[in-house]
């Protein structure tokens, strides 16, 4: 009762998008991270992962393959003509490669964010798209 309290209060004060929380990769546990990020992206909270913090690996590569992941070299980017950062916070989560994303922009590709919130990427990218929280 105590946390719904807490949540119910936040939301009223703040506002949805101020509740946050952790859920573990869906290759560990789909049960707890389905019931999580269901709750949050009902509530229009923010849904924080394991990709968000150590990798930034995209959540639905264990889902789509059934296992965990890796990603390509970043440099790798400069061979790319459009990039989307979905979801993913490369300055933050990625900070030793994030001079990549940047630079790749000297050679004329076109980068997007895709975040509900005007995160450190966003500012990065020639265009950003913030999708309503829940869809």
């Amino acid at each position: 009762q105590l946390i719904a309290a807490a949540n119910v209060w936040t939301i009223k004060t703040y506002g949805p998008d101020r509740v946050a929380g952790f859920s573990p990769i869906p290759a560990m546990s789909m049960d707890s991270y389905a019931a999580g990020t269901r709750y949050l992206s009902l509530l229009g909270g923010t849904c924080l992962s394991f990709y968000d913090w150590y990798c930034d690996l995209p959540p639905a590569s264990p889902m789509t393959w059934g296992e965990q992941t890796d990603v390509p070299e970043s440099a790798d980017w400069y061979n790319s003509s459009y990039i989307i950062a979905w979801g993913s916070n490369v300055p933050q989560t990625r900070t030793p490669d994030a001079h990549f994303f940047t630079e790749v922009r000297y050679k004329g590709t076109k980068t997007i964010a895709i975040t509900p919130d005007y995160s450190e990427v966003a500012k990065l990218c020639d265009q950003w798209l913030a999708p309503k929280q829940g869809t």
